[in-house]
């Protein structure tokens, strides 16, 4: 359980910085 929650953590992360780079926030 620890593990899926740490992975899905990760790939919160690793999307929002997508996201960060495709539209940087003013």
């Amino acid at each position: 359980k620890t593990n899926e929650n740490v992975i899905s953590w990760l790939n919160k992360q690793l999307n929002e910085n997508q996201l960060s780079r495709k539209a940087p926030s003013p």
